[in-house]
């Protein structure tokens, strides 16, 4: 049969009882943006994340073992508050049967350090980039290390000299100004 939720780490397995501090839910093609950013920020911690395949039904055991692990749990979807309104209440049902579940946040996430929260818009977790403006601070926490793998382009170097004005060596006004 085929997979429709798979809990995977992007660093080694968890230990059995060990708790994260941060966790990932992930629907379509927000699962490939995640994992491009984990691998550019290279953490050193571990960063479960359960790739959902299919949302309806949602698979309440793998949702409620990563809730288990994680103290706060991401849910990353194209369309904010679908799938996290499921988790949720995935959430409150552990809690009320006495068990530990982490806080679950989607459409708003918890705050770097200039803001109170961060707010998901529509599409913002299916591009890398605004990605990385909302979750990027999340990615370090708990690390055992500050090292990171930085693939940022190094500084352009600058022209020696000043580039002619637009028109003065291209174009019909400097085939006249050679006649």
């Amino acid at each position: 049969g085929e997979e429709f939720a798979k809990i995977s780490e992007v660093a080694p397995k968890l230990r059995p009882g060990e708790r994260v501090p941060v966790g990932f839910i992930t629907v379509g093609p927000a699962d490939a943006a995640l994992r491009h950013l984990v691998y550019a920020h290279q953490p050193m911690s571990r960063v479960p994340v359960l790739q959902l395949g299919a949302v309806h039904p949602i698979d309440d055991v793998a949702v409620s073992r990563l809730l288990s692990r994680c103290e706060r749990l991401i849910v990353l979807e194209p369309r904010p508050g679908v799938v996290e309104s499921a988790v949720l209440a995935i959430g409150e049902s552990m809690r009320r049967e006495g068990q530990r579940a982490g806080a679950v946040w989607g459409r708003v996430l918890p705050a770097d350090d200039e803001t109170e929260t961060l707010l998901m818009g529509p599409d913002d977790a299916v591009h890398p980039s605004v990605l990385r403006g909302r979750i990027g601070h999340l990615l370090h926490s708990g690390r055992s290390s500050g090292r990171t793998r930085s693939y940022a382009i190094a500084p352009l170097p600058r022209l020696a000299a000043t580039p002619a004005p637009r028109g003065a060596t291209i174009g019909s006004v400097a085939a006249l100004a050679v006649l």
